[in-house]
């Protein structure tokens, strides 16, 4: 037996899947929340010089104010451009090859209104390649002029927490190595104004100085403001802010000595323990919740969020529809000068050779544009349907409230829709609804399956949530409801539940234990 050792050519056929640009960027922009698109948007109307926001526009401008205006400026530096261009020997170019795929659902190319000076020839080459009238285009800013200011000039940027305490130590009497120390511990305060990071011994050791001043500069600097910074556990903070604000010695005795015991909720042995009376415990402890157990909390850049619905639920005619929010939203479509020099070019010379540079560039900007808006588009139907699915499937809720929220998972609405579960799911994370129920994420409305006995309908867990919530608010607080205690109440009602499943719930609404929610006076 020989083997045939050589190099040859085979010719097969294969089929793969492959995912285009085009598919790339519409799976991007239905995973992206409101802002995160809006930003996408804002990007990608500076790089492409073919798209334009047409929502701040209220009407076809005149000739004359296109001649007044930013674009109209712009027109005539570009026509200054095309005359050099006619004074180095009149050098033209083909026209550009725009196919009926490329204009397609970008509007009607053959209008026209424009004004004279935007049909004028131009030469597109020259224009894109000419390197020192791009750097003019993009470094020259104009802010002399009123209609080019804007409020976002105006803006500042909020302090840090960092910031703010680094300003009171240059305000302090602090020596020099006193404040090496402070720019150490200040620069290792988490988000909620605790030192967790590094220790007073680290410290120490890093600037080679005595412990004793360390902890002296961290004792002054949990009074500067916010009070209890630059603690290093809840006791310090709170005791720190009992100092400063010269607060009860009994409410300092509470936080220094009986912190566990107040964590459970153990008043009647805290008043045995402090020798007073259970309601006097009860005053030091609304007393205690004056105090601020995160002092750096305010000056967190996590601590505010603002959520925009990206969709709403009406009431249309006794009816509930869905509607698209496209309040503040960019509406994108291809700039007018820009389409009507194309189609100049188009109508005119038909090219003789192949496609330049310049032609080849204005031909991809065309085309990005257009399935960037078709993306969008798609974007904005994808999340009608689906919330529309839901809002058929979840209808009781809307009429009746959470408790009455059924049983849904993604694969539901994927089969209803003929898509893929992933783009359900892409659909669903971080995009809102405003109802008149008040505002959900979309996810609020998938829920796991809690079994019915004898035969009852299965309910959500958001709805199963909902009713411990209510059994628990119409408790005797002397009295909680232990969790066993709402497993039979919940059975009562023909819904098969765990403890375990009772307390995770619980815990997930941030409800205490019984032990916890109990009241003693």
């Amino acid at each position: 037996m020989s083997l045939n050792l050589g190099l040859s050519l085979i010719q097969s056929m294969k089929q793969e899947l492959r995912m285009t640009p085009q598919l790339q960027m519409a799976i991007r922009h239905l995973q992206l929340s409101r802002h995160e698109l809006i930003e996408e948007i804002q990007r990608e109307l500076m790089s492409n010089p073919l798209l334009e926001d047409s929502s701040n526009y209220q009407s076809e401008p005149s000739p004359k104010d296109l001649n007044e205006s930013e674009d109209g400026r712009r027109r005539e530096r570009l026509r200054e451009v095309h005359a050099r261009g006619d004074e180095r020997g009149h050098e033209r170019s083909d026209s550009v090859q725009i196919s009926s795929e490329s204009v397609n659902g970008i509007g009607d190319l053959n209008s026209p209104e424009g004004s004279h000076q935007a049909r004028q020839e131009m030469d597109w080459e020259r224009y894109v390649s000419d390197e020192r009238y791009g750097r003019q285009e993009l470094d020259q800013v104009k802010v002399s002029n009123d209609e080019h200011f804007s409020p976002l000039m105006t803006y500042t940027k909020s302090r840090t927490l960092q910031e703010h305490l680094s300003e009171q130590v240059a305000l302090s009497d602090f020596s020099v190595s006193e404040r090496d120390i402070a720019a150490i511990l200040i620069g290792n305060i988490d988000d909620n104004g605790y030192l967790k990071v590094i220790s007073a011994e680290e410290v120490a050791t890093e600037l080679e100085v005595d412990l004793e001043l360390v902890e002296e500069v961290i004792e002054s600097i949990q009074t500067f403001d916010p009070v209890g910074v630059c603690a290093r556990n809840l006791r310090e903070c709170l005791l720190a802010q009992c100092r400063v604000l010269n607060l009860s010695p009994a409410l300092y005795t509470l936080i220094d000595l009986h912190l566990f015991d107040l964590e459970r909720n153990r008043l009647p042995l805290i008043a045995k323990k402090m020798k007073v009376s259970v309601s006097k415990v009860a005053e030091l402890v609304e007393e205690l919740r004056q105090l601020d157990p995160r002092p750096g909390a305010q000056y967190s850049a996590d601590s505010m969020s603002y959520v925009t619905p990206d969709v709403y639920i009406d009431w249309v005619d006794d009816e509930l529809k869905v509607r698209v929010n496209e309040k503040d939203f960019p509406r994108l479509t291809i700039n007018r000068f820009y389409r009507e020099q194309l189609l100049k070019k188009n109508e005119g010379r038909r090219s003789r050779g192949k496609d330049t540079e310049g032609k080849r560039y204005v031909t991809e900007r065309l085309n990005a544009a257009q399935w960037f808006i078709k993306s969008l588009e798609q974007r904005k139907q994808t999340i009608v349907r689906v919330m529309e699915e839901v809002l058929d499937i979840q209808r009781e809720f809307f009429l009746h409230g959470p408790e009455y929220l059924k049983p849904l998972v993604l694969r539901q609405i994927a089969e209803r829709l003929e898509l893929h579960e992933s783009t359900i799911s892409r659909v669903t994370s971080n995009k809102y609804v405003y109802t008149p129920r008040g505002l959900f994420e979309l996810k609020y409305f998938f829920n796991s399956k809690i079994q019915g006995n004898n035969g009852h309908e299965d309910l959500a867990g958001e709805a199963v949530k909902s009713m411990i919530k209510r059994l628990i608010e119409a408790e005797d607080p002397h009295k909680p409801l232990s969790d066993q205690k709402i497993v039979q109440r919940l059975e009562a009602d023909s819904i098969k539940i765990a403890r375990r499943t009772v307390a995770k719930y619980r815990e997930s609404m941030g409800i205490g234990s019984s032990s916890q929610r109990r009241a003693h006076v």
